[in-house]
């Protein structure tokens, strides 16, 4: 049986990307099934999940790459709640340091890959290698909690804009001994 958001996003003409509001469906449905007390986000961009999801996690934690996003970020959002921490650096970088702060499931929500900064998406970020999708699942696959969902997004992008292929990322989670789905344009991998 599909989830609820993977059904609404089909009637919906299955639009690339996938709306805001169905992705923090997909959250909120794995946050629900598998008891997630945390989120931890990969690319923050203007912070449309961290507001979406602040009230929904007891630890929300968001890393950008680009320090003049981050700004943006935090000017549009000066008022946050203790809970919510943002973070300006590498996922790759800030990942080992977070997850020892993480008690309990958590739902990663791994969406540093290019951005639309600038209204034009302009492919992977610089700072970021096309390879950080995979440091970041090294990271979390080594920290794991029983229960812990790894959420990929935009799986349309994999092998475009100078991207790996979405199968060497489902490989690499395959050979790591977990399996994986598409739902949507999401990658799901529950721990």
């Amino acid at each position: 049986m599909k989830p609820a958001f993977v059904e609404t996003w089909e009637e919906l003409g299955s639009p690339e990307p996938m709306p805001d509001e169905l992705k923090h469906d997909a959250i909120r449905h794995y946050a629900r099934k598998n008891h997630a007390l945390a989120l931890v986000e990969t690319g923050t961009y203007l912070g449309g999940t961290v507001i979406a999801m602040k009230n929904y996690f007891d630890q929300v934690w968001t890393i950008e790459v680009s320090q003049e996003v981050h700004e943006e970020f935090r000017k549009a959002h000066p008022d946050l709640p203790e809970h919510v921490t943002a973070l300006v650096g590498k996922s790759y970088d800030l990942l080992p340091e977070i997850s020892d702060y993480l008690e309990g499931t958590t739902v990663f929500w791994l969406d540093a890959h290019g951005s639309t900064w600038g209204n034009e998406f302009d492919g992977p970020s610089v700072d970021v290698p096309e390879s950080s999708v995979l440091k970041e699942l090294e990271i979390i696959f080594a920290n794991k909690h029983d229960g812990d969902v790894v959420l990929i997004d935009d799986t349309n992008i994999f092998g475009t804009y100078g991207w790996m292929p979405l199968e060497e990322v489902i490989s690499f989670i395959e050979t790591a001994g977990y399996s994986c789905r598409i739902e949507g344009l999401i990658l799901v991998c529950e721990l």
